[in-house]
């Protein structure tokens, strides 16, 4: 089994790959770090879309209750009405 030498070139060389996957890492964490910002100020807009959802749900509940009493009323009326027409 050979042994390979280390010269001077090769030396350089490896520096310069530690150099280069130090500056990697270093603009890779500024990358993540970005990304979750990113992610934490989507989290904010999905929630504040989630409770404005439930707020016009809750709203939509009341109309569809008040149409229903108001069907219900017209339909008194119209009894009323034409129960008093054909007497």
């Amino acid at each position: 089994m050979t042994t390979e030498r280390w010269d001077d070139n090769r030396l350089d060389r490896l520096a310069e790959s530690v150099q280069e996957n130090s500056r990697q890492i270093a603009s890779n964490s500024r990358d993540i770090a970005e990304l979750r910002q990113a992610i934490e100020s989507l989290v904010v807009i999905a929630q504040a879309h989630q409770q404005s959802l439930n707020a016009h749900d809750s709203q939509f509940a009341i109309l569809v209750q008040e149409i229903r009493g108001l069907r219900a009323e017209n339909r008194r009326i119209l009894s009323h009405l034409f129960g008093e027409q054909t007497e």
